[in-house]
């Protein structure tokens, strides 16, 4: 908390400004008229001015202190509110990023299923084909045999038909690795899917997380600003008793007033009447029946009596 400046407090001067100066005018204007009516006397004068002295100084004091220390919880709630809305959007961009991985890996994923129908279907008719060449070479056999003027041209169409046949085995075998490799890449795939899938979940439970977390922090600036504020306090809540109480506590300190007021005034009445019998009460001492009926109707006008 930055150093609070003297000023603020008083300008050390009786017309001042600082909370301790305005506060203080008060206080001497409520002294003077009660002073004036008579209800302080010279001695008392000095003591009770004394105990205002004092007691302004330190209300004064801590109405500085407790304003700074609103402003500042005031400022660190703006603060995290701030923070918990930039986890949301960062929750909300991260969501967006995992639902186009989702969507890509679903894409490849098809892909991958749609290159494994062509190669199992590539797969069966291989057999087909070595078997057309089966035939085809007992075929040539056959002319071979009906005709051996043809004998140099079969035999070459034969190593033709071997050379196709090796030809056929090794893409055979390929398209078999293929098909293996085709097999690997989907179960990779659906991993990979499982893990984005854990991932939207864990984003999912943070977003969640932070949206009570900013629910939680709002409710705490209506309660901070409800120790400086009046509003959307509700009369039953722990802070509206409070004020409640305190109010009560102030009214009490009223009444007693009153109370001593009214016991000095009727004590003094009887002191003077049981000690001298001539004493007069009227209007410049102000001990007359009336004046000790009024402070004593005032006392009970305070207590609802």
């Amino acid at each position: 908390m930055a150093v609070i400046p003297v000023s603020e407090l008083t300008e050390v001067v009786v017309s001042g400004n600082g909370v301790f100066d305005t506060l203080m005018r008060a206080t001497k204007e409520h002294l003077e008229q009660e002073f004036t009516k008579g209800r302080i006397k010279g001695p008392e004068y000095a003591t009770v001015y004394l105990g205002a002295l004092e007691s302004v100084m330190r209300t004064s004091l801590e109405f500085l202190v407790a304003g700074r220390k609103a402003a500042l919880e005031a400022q660190l709630l703006e603060q995290q509110i701030l923070l918990a809305q930039v986890e949301v959007q960062k929750a909300g961009a991260q969501l967006l990023e995992i639902n186009a991985r989702t969507g890509l890996v679903e894409a490849q994923k098809a892909n991958a299923e749609a290159e494994l129908l062509i190669i199992q279907a590539n797969a069966l008719k291989i057999p087909a084909e070595i078997a057309l060449l089966e035939q085809q070479k007992l075929n040539l056999v056959d002319d071979l045999l009906t005709n051996a003027v043809q004998r140099d041209k079969i035999e070459q169409e034969t190593l033709n038909l071997v050379s196709q046949g090796l030809h056929i085995v090794a893409e055979t075998a390929l398209t078999t690795q293929r098909t293996a490799n085709a097999v690997l890449e989907g179960e990779v795939l659906v991993a990979q899917e499982c893990k984005l899938r854990a991932e939207f979940d864990n984003l999912m439970a943070n977003l969640l997380k932070t949206g009570q977390e900013t629910a939680l922090l709002t409710q705490k600036v209506v309660t901070e600003r409800a120790q400086t504020s009046a509003v959307g306090v509700d009369p039953d809540s722990v802070i509206g008793k409070q004020k409640n109480l305190y109010q009560a506590q102030t009214d009490g300190f009223k009444r007693d007033a009153e109370n001593k007021v009214a016991k000095i005034m009727i004590d003094t009445w009887n002191v003077r009447r049981t000690t001298d019998e001539g004493t007069v009460a009227d209007g410049t001492n102000q001990l007359s029946d009336s004046h000790v009926g009024r402070a004593v109707s005032k006392l009970l006008a305070g207590v609802d009596a």
